[in-house]
């Protein structure tokens, strides 16, 4: 198999889909790109893609998770490596080395939650900022897109 991980970010958008307590499954990000973006690639492409099980966290549950995706955005492991969320899945390390070329110019989403405010009720998802470090806001924010798929 090949995981294909875009070279730069793609369009904004946002996490939430008019609830705020929301986890990865029911993201408005991935229902995009599992619709909208998914339904946009070749035919040739759509037809070799694969799904595969991806891992991420709800803060909610305080758990890892895993579900089975056609295209997902990375997750805090997969780009920063560690245990501090996933403690499962793969680290591409190669195509997100710590250092300045983690670094867009602009801030892209990761599919990991990072904390619950139990005073607004509202889920918080990680993302890489303009600079290449992570960091987390919430779900009504527009941030880009770092699309990926297997073959």
């Amino acid at each position: 198999a090949i995981t294909w991980i875009s070279k730069t970010p793609y369009m904004k958008r946002r996490m939430g889909n008019g609830k705020s307590q929301i986890t990865w499954l029911d993201s408005n990000v991935r229902t995009y790109l599992r619709g909208t973006f998914f339904n946009r690639l070749p035919k040739a492409v759509q037809d070799a893609i694969v799904p595969v099980k991806k891992t991420y966290y709800d803060c909610y549950t305080n758990a890892t998770l895993t579900c089975d995706d056609t295209v997902w955005i990375p997750s805090y492991r997969e780009v920063f490596g560690g245990d501090s969320y996933e403690n499962s899945g793969v680290i591409y390390s190669d195509r997100f080395p710590n250092d300045s070329s983690r670094s867009y110019g602009v801030d892209w989403w990761l599919r990991t939650t990072k904390s619950f405010s139990f005073t607004t009720t509202i889920y918080y998802f990680q993302y890489v900022t303009d600079d290449g470090s992570g960091l987390s806001h919430g779900v009504t924010v527009y941030d880009y897109m770092m699309p990926c798929f297997c073959t």
